[in-house]
């Protein structure tokens, strides 16, 4: 039986992909520190699976950065980012940013625009709750 506040196996949904969801929430949640350790073991008692899909499902979140992977360590919540690399951050930001807006400008067309605007429309309307839950759509937006 899954935890409280763990939804149960969706029956269509490759299991590895349902628990990187579960995970993603859980992290975007804050359910862990910055830097704590993620035992695979652990999380697959806990979602009540194999280790094989946690595994997988960890892989793909280091790939988002959410977490971090070492070697005979196993996995961490990745630490959070310094005032210098976020600094670093928005520097690279606005030297490609720019570029890519006047590329997209000269390349414009009535389907770009239309995804343009499909886009705003799901940003506008999409809730912002305080939970993952309640701001995942206006995230994926």
């Amino acid at each position: 039986m899954a935890p409280e506040g763990v939804a149960s196996r969706p029956v269509r949904q490759v299991l590895t992909d349902h628990v990187y969801d579960t995970l993603l929430e859980m992290l975007m949640d804050g359910r862990y520190r910055p830097s704590e350790s993620l035992s695979i073991d652990g999380l697959a008692r806990e979602l009540d699976v194999s280790a094989t899909p946690v595994r997988e499902a960890l892989a793909r979140l280091e790939v988002t950065g959410l977490v971090v992977r070492a070697a005979l360590r196993g996995y961490r919540v990745a630490p959070l980012p310094t005032t210098a690399e976020l600094g670093e951050l928005m520097d690279a930001r606005l030297t490609i940013e720019p570029v890519n807006a006047a590329r997209a400008c000269e390349r414009v067309t009535p389907e770009l625009i239309e995804a343009l605007d499909r886009s705003i429309s799901d940003l506008r309307t999409a809730p912002r709750g305080p939970e993952f839950a309640g701001y995942r759509d206006y995230w994926q937006a």
